[in-house]
């Protein structure tokens, strides 16, 4: 049991640091996770404290010497990266020194920020009044959006191995003439037709076969009938 449970804190640790993207120094100086209601319920108490959230964009700002980032908080999945935005707890602003492209951190866009807490505030939204914090940045990590990935490739088909749909129907159509010929009410293999028709052979009096070969969706198709 307890090798089970080393195992287990052993793929933790491994997990949760492979997926870290905060820089070392800036994690040790962060308080531990606390959860977002509380940040939000008792700011006075962690102003000035350095802190680590995920989160997705809502609005850009970008000011002379500033950009103002507005986010819907998320928890973290394994390591730093942000959970679903259902399991959102709140909204807060992120306020970046320096210029933020737009195009770049656009809405909807994960991020991870780590930030010094500064205070808080209360926005309107429709007709209620929605408590957000506020944040001064000290590291931001946009993630990659992985629906814009391009995906692997299969590799080309050699020459050879594009026909052998047609080889394989050539060698059964062999095997069935040379069958033929040792049965009985033999009949030669049917001709091919430039049209793409199918030809026909016979085995013997009760087996029929016909080949199809559409060259064009490099399929064949075999059937017998009797």
């Amino acid at each position: 049991m307890c090798n089970i449970l080393k195992l287990i804190c052993l793929f933790w640790v491994i997990t949760t640091v492979s997926c870290t993207v905060i820089s070392r120094q800036v994690r040790s100086e962060a308080e531990p996770l606390i959860p977002f209601k509380t940040l939000l319920e008792e700011t006075e108490e962690y102003k000035g404290r350095t802190v680590i959230l995920g989160d997705y964009i809502l609005q850009i700002e970008n000011l002379a010497s500033e950009t103002i980032l507005k986010v819907l908080q998320a928890p973290f999945r394994v390591g730093e990266e942000p959970d679903l935005r259902d399991l959102s707890q709140g909204r807060f602003v992120v306020y970046f020194k320096g210029f933020l492209d737009p195009e770049v951190y656009a809405r909807d866009r994960a991020i991870t920020v780590a930030g010094t807490v500064i205070g808080s505030d209360v926005e309107k939204i429709g007709e209620e009044g929605v408590r957000y914090l506020k944040i001064k940045n000290r590291e931001i990590y946009l993630w990659p959006e992985y629906k814009n990935l391009p995906l692997p490739q299969p590799p080309a088909l050699s020459p050879i191995l594009a026909w052998l749909p047609e080889l394989s129907v050539f060698l059964l159509v062999v095997v069935a003439m040379v069958k033929a010929e040792k049965g009985r009410g033999v009949l030669p293999f049917g001709h091919s037709h430039a049209n793409g028709n199918p030809s026909v052979f016979t085995i013997d009096s009760r087996l029929r076969g016909c080949v199809a070969i559409d060259k064009t969706a490099n399929v064949a198709l075999l059937s017998f009938r009797t």
